[in-house]
């Protein structure tokens, strides 16, 4: 069993274990990638970042091949990237993901790997896209399109946001610079003011992840409603639509457009800190 890093040209060979969707994230170094050759074959693979709101490093995918589970793989993954982790002077290892996410039973394991696990109950919106349209044509925020869609933005522009995305997305821009679902933003100069990132949770769900607003509430329940509008066009309207209510802001859109949110989602936070 062999820990090495995973360099940007050698990402292809390990494509079984590492997801398409972060490999731009280590090509340009804004994450790390180890892996472990075990017996010639490519069995594992651990990515992770440094998360500048808290000092921490935090998880973003750990995986091994099926055939090389059960044989201490996964922990011995866990246990290099924390020593990554240590020697960049880093004060903590963090990881966080929906319960309903724990397939493969990923709590127990960053458990017994020294991380401790906390779960909050966040308030969560859910609404079908077809009802969200009527809610907000009923209240009149339909009328005005606001921003621009990143599917409409060139190579050169689709750089620069996602340098500004990074900022409030905690790395994960490329997610957002997909051309479906549409995510939104506005702009004043080369200033972003507002966005809204949408993500496809899963089939039949679009996840509103992201509301990141500098240009007062109306900017930010306007550029919602465009989006939504857009969304329409491509996705049926049993489509439901989930947001997390997190912050105020989010709390007070969601329930000022589509009334109160009756369910909660069961996000659980593991993490360890470092001792001096």
């Amino acid at each position: 069993m062999r820990y090495m890093p995973i360099r940007k040209e050698e990402l292809h060979a390990w494509n079984e274990t590492l997801p398409v969707e972060l490999a731009p994230l280590i090509r340009d170094g804004r994450a790390r990638a180890g892996g472990i050759d075990f017996a010639g074959v490519n069995a594992g693979s651990v990515v992770w970042m440094h998360d500048e709101k808290d000092g921490y490093g935090r998880l973003l995918a750990i995986d091994v091949i099926p055939e090389a589970r059960r044989l201490g793989i996964g922990t011995e993954l866990i246990r290099e990237a924390v020593k990554e982790m240590r020697s960049d002077k880093l004060t903590g290892v963090n990881c966080s993901f929906g319960e309903y996410q724990d397939r493969l039973g990923l709590r127990p394991f960053l458990n017994a790997c020294g991380l401790q696990t906390d779960v909050e109950e966040i308030p969560l919106g859910s609404v079908s896209l077809g009802e969200a349209i009527e809610s907000l044509n009923a209240k009149g925020l339909l009328k005005e399109k606001l921003g621009c869609p990143v599917k409409n933005h060139t190579a050169d522009d689709r750089t620069e946001l996602r340098l500004l995305l990074d900022r409030i997305s905690s790395g994960n821009s490329e997610l957002y610079l997909k051309d479906k679902p549409g995510s939104y933003v506005i702009y004043d100069g080369e200033n972003l003011i507002a966005a809204v990132l949408l993500s496809e949770e899963r089939e039949g769900v679009i996840s509103l992840d992201y509301l990141y607003n500098q240009g007062g509430p109306d900017k930010l329940t306007g550029l919602v409603a465009t989006a939504l509008s857009e969304l329409k066009k491509t996705y049926p309207a049993d489509t439901q639509l989930e947001m997390l209510l997190g912050t105020e802001q989010g709390q007070k859109l969601y329930e000022g457009v589509f009334g109160e949110a009756k369910e909660h989602y069961r996000l659980a936070v593991c993490s360890q800190s470092f001792e001096a």
